[in-house]
């Protein structure tokens, strides 16, 4: 992935997509793993710089009534020259394989986020979609864990996370040595734009209290009883470590 392309003259423009007939976490699932082509797609064309995705639930006013769409957000950085021709090829692939882009598309705009946080989002993205595409129910194990375990103590996410990547993420696995200290160095950080390991942890699992404070772990029973369970994700099983078998 060449980080440099992202320039802070970009764009930023953004979808929401959707599948009608289905809801919540499982209809983001869903989504999500049929927008695979497309983000590989995206990782490799000129006329997009970079993109990154989460899952959003938004009120929309249509008709006169709001309405709720529970969609998988691809926002995407393009250079000026090349809008009419990215927002074409995003909107084919939608039109070919039946997902509905919703009413509220946010045409490329001017967005003063720092340089450094459009390109972390973007290989954070790359990341992410690799470990669900290997296999998602591990991946939403390691971030959950991550989530309730590992940052509550301050204990080291590289070393939490990184065995994973190594072996199921070709971007990671790709990456050269200025590359994974770049993600390391901006995965822990807490700022003003809140705490960067946040989007991983949405665009993984589907949700994420934006709330982090540190303390006692969770137990895996306490994080599928208080987290995994009432939002109808994939719960861990008690003697869960990493896998590399697709499910």
């Amino acid at each position: 992935m060449d980080l440099a392309r992202i320039s802070d003259s970009d764009l930023l423009g953004r979808f929401f997509i959707w599948e009608s007939g289905v809801e919540g976490i499982t209809g983001y699932y869903q989504v999500i793993k049929h927008l695979q082509p497309l983000f590989d797609k995206l990782k490799s064309q000129e006329r997009i710089s970079g993109f990154y995705v989460n899952r959003i639930r938004n009120g929309h006013k249509i008709g006169g009534e709001t309405q709720i769409f529970d969609s998988a957000r691809l926002s995407y950085f393009v250079p000026m020259k090349s809008i009419s021709a990215a927002i074409g090829e995003i909107k084919n692939f939608l039109d070919e394989n039946k997902l509905v882009e919703s009413s509220f598309r946010e045409c490329p705009h001017h967005e003063s986020n720092p340089l450094e946080f459009m390109r972390f989002l973007a290989l954070n993205t790359a990341i992410g979609l690799d470990i669900m595409k290997i296999n998602h129910q591990n991946a939403v194990a390691l971030l959950s864990t991550y989530r309730f375990q590992v940052f509550p103590t301050r204990s080291s996410a590289q070393l939490h996370l990184e065995p994973t990547f190594e072996r199921d993420s070709a971007t990671y696995q790709q990456l050269s040595y200025q590359g994974k200290s770049f993600y390391w160095e901006y995965f822990p950080r807490c700022d003003k734009l809140g705490v960067w390991a946040h989007h991983l942890v949405n665009l993984v699992i589907g949700f994420d209290n934006p709330r982090y404070s540190y303390g006692e772990p969770y137990s895996i029973q306490r994080i599928n009883r208080e987290f995994l369970e009432p939002i109808n994700a994939p719960l861990i099983s008690e003697d869960w470590k990493s896998k590399t078998t697709a499910i």
